[in-house]
């Protein structure tokens, strides 16, 4: 699949990442529009997630994020998540440094929404790896009694209910 140049600027602006060549690359930092043969040819450049290096990448290469369907057990949309509020979190120490409250404040309104978004990348990963536990045993044969259910059910109200009294 392949973007253009419109959905590329949103990307800009989002900050989603992106998938190119099969890796994950964290955002969009850039477009850069580079002198071909008669023609100009934008290009993204890009943070990679891995190694926090920056790739320049051609348009016709790119897969967005939600158009690349992942199984997601090792917890990568947490990280995402967590990247993203440190680099929000970033741009609050700047702003504070150079002495602009309106940009802190637009970063303390930002990095609140990410954390929201991290609470669902968190609860989303929890809920996959319970499903890979459900999994693992069905696969290997054992049943759950009704006994185990119950405690599993019991357990589960215990930490929500722990987990709205923190909230608070």
């Amino acid at each position: 699949m392949s973007i253009d140049y419109k959905k590329a600027l949103e990307l800009l602006k989002t900050e989603e990442p992106i998938y190119y060549d099969g890796h994950l690359k964290r955002k969009v930092t850039g477009i850069v529009w580079r002198r071909d043969i008669d023609a100009l040819v934008p290009r993204l450049e890009v943070l990679d997630e891995e190694t926090h290096s920056v790739s320049y990448v051609g348009l016709d290469k790119v897969d967005l994020a939600q158009d690349v369907k992942t199984i997601n057990p090792d917890g990568t949309e947490v990280l995402k998540a967590c990247h993203r509020m440190e680099d929000i979190l970033d741009q609050i120490k700047t702003s504070i440094a150079y002495e602009r409250g309106a940009g802190a404040a637009e970063g303390y309104v930002r990095i609140m929404r990410e954390a929201i978004k991290l609470d669902k990348a968190i609860c989303d990963f929890s809920i996959k790896e319970s499903d890979k536990k459900v999994l693992e045993t069905i696969k290997a044969g054992q049943d759950l009694t009704a006994e185990e259910i119950s405690k599993e059910d019991a357990d589960l109200a215990k930490r929500i209910e722990e987990f709205e009294e923190e909230s608070l």
